[in-house]
């Protein structure tokens, strides 16, 4: 599959988007529970917006994680679907997404998920 280049970037070529290897392990814990560990995490930086944390799917308790039909659109990154984390009777909506087939300058992001963590009842840790 070759990826198509995002369509943003020739519009407003000013803007940047930076995905870079962490060299931290973070976790992120929901309702007392760590839902996330990984030292492979994928730290987004993108012009306008907060240092976003993209954890690979396969560090994630995705039995906690249920498939929502709320998408998003970004013209740089494309499509995101998102996940409600379901954890201990308590559920937060959208809480998480992720881009399965991203544009071409974020292929990057495939196979990872970012946590919502601007939701009060979501925290990330960094473990030392």
């Amino acid at each position: 599959m070759v990826a198509e280049a995002a369509p943003g970037f020739l519009k407003r070529p000013d803007h940047y988007v930076e995905i870079i290897a962490s060299s931290n392990t973070f976790e992120v814990e929901y309702n007392g529970t760590v839902i996330a560990s990984s030292s492979s995490v994928l730290e987004m930086k993108e012009k306008g917006y907060p240092s976003r944390y993209y954890f690979p799917k396969e560090h994630i308790n995705m039995a906690h994680m249920r498939s929502t039909d709320h998408s998003t659109y970004c013209p740089f990154k494309g499509r995101a679907h998102y996940w409600t984390i379901d954890l201990g009777g308590k559920h937060l909506e959208n809480g998480a997404w992720g881009y399965a087939a991203p544009y071409a300058e974020c292929l990057d992001l495939i196979n990872h998920v970012c946590f919502y963590l601007e939701k009060s009842e979501l925290n990330l840790h960094t473990k030392e």
